[in-house]
């Protein structure tokens, strides 16, 4: 019989960690476990105060979840539960856990940025930790027989800064986390699509202003607003619709003609595969992986600057079919190329 696959991750990570398990199940029997759940069960209650105390000594806004304290002991729980069972090999997916393994367990990670990755932003959205759990994700890392990335952003701090060889990294990228249909075939561009739930670290407030502003000059440009919990009143053409379920983003991106996400912290951002896969002109930041995503399908500009923003939505809608030809030039790849199918073929060979 194949030994089975234990598949370790922290919450749904925007519908990334189901994709990728499901691609993986396909191939391979898997055995999931939720690291979230552990933060709600009352025999760790004493483990999350300890934890609390220790963010609070590490500084402002540090999660609990982000502190030694945490990580041992939830380790100490899924190794009774879990990783001592495991009869083949381990998958760390996304969210990391900072766990200190002994060589006994071969283990993997895939996942889109790193902690000192993300606390080198110089946004309020950076990367918050306790001391302690930094040392321990390093060890973690280090101990990892492979580390799968989103991007490749990572690669380098992972090498530099981590100390983990080059040998054991492979970018994999990601994949759509819906069925999606042909690209459409709009001509002008009338109609954005902003997607993101993090409204304030995704730059909705940016987008708001600059869209007022182009709005002046274009009355008929509207903006469609997926997820975003917004508290400023929205200017005249915007329509907030809330969550949307996956499978009906396929229909909401066929509506819209172009795409914009001007975060001011990311790293991979699915939405972005989506909407490209749709053949859509994206604006995106230099945040994360955004330039290496959108490639010719787009632009991006620098986090935190509506002029910037609002001049290339200037440029899209100005010369919108040459983007729309690009983008769909680059949908083709990245339909081609960003496949959940891709990213479980390539983890599942580099565990065999």
């Amino acid at each position: 019989m194949t030994p089975s696959l234990t598949y370790i991750h922290s919450g749904s990570f925007s519908g990334s960690a189901t994709s990728l398990r499901r691609a993986l199940a396909s191939r391979t029997p898997v055995q999931g476990w939720d690291l979230l759940a552990y933060a709600r069960q009352p025999a760790l209650f004493g483990a999350r105060l300890r934890a609390v105390a220790e963010a609070r000594r590490a500084g402002p806004w540090v999660p609990f979840t982000k502190t030694r304290a945490w990580s041992e002991a939830v380790q100490r729980r899924l190794e009774r539960e879990a990783l001592r069972r495991a009869a083949g090999p381990v998958l760390f997916v996304q969210t990391l856990p900072a766990f200190v393994l002994n060589g006994a367990i071969r283990y993997a990670v895939y996942t889109d940025r790193v902690a000192l990755e993300g606390a080198a932003s110089s946004t309020p959205f950076r990367s918050r930790y306790s001391p302690s759990w930094l040392e321990r994700e390093a060890a973690f890392l280090r101990g990892a027989h492979r580390i799968y990335l989103m991007g490749p952003s990572t690669a380098d701090v992972l090498v530099r800064e981590y100390g983990v060889p080059a040998a054991r990294i492979e970018v994999v990228g990601a994949g759509p986390n819906m069925e999606l249909g042909p690209p459409g075939t709009s001509t002008a561009c009338r109609r954005l699509l902003f997607a993101g739930i993090e409204w304030e670290r995704k730059g909705g407030p940016d987008l708001l202003a600059a869209f007022a502003e182009v709005r002046r000059e274009h009355p008929e440009l509207e903006l469609v607003i997926v997820g975003g919990e917004h508290r400023e009143p929205l200017p005249a053409g915007v329509r907030s619709v809330g969550r949307v379920p996956h499978a009906e983003m396929d229909a909401l991106y066929s509506t819209v003609d172009a795409f914009v996400l001007p975060s001011h912290h990311d790293a991979v951002p699915i939405v972005l595969i989506e909407a490209l896969s749709k053949g859509l002109p994206c604006i995106g930041t230099t945040a994360g992986n955004q330039q290496w995503l959108i490639d010719g399908g787009g632009m991006v500009v620098e986090p935190g600057r509506p002029g910037a923003l609002a001049g290339a939505l200037r440029a899209v809608i100005r010369d919108y079919p040459a983007y729309r030809r690009r983008a769909q030039e680059r949908g083709r790849q990245v339909r081609e190329t960003f496949r959940w199918d891709r990213v479980a073929e390539r983890i599942l060979d580099g565990l065999a």
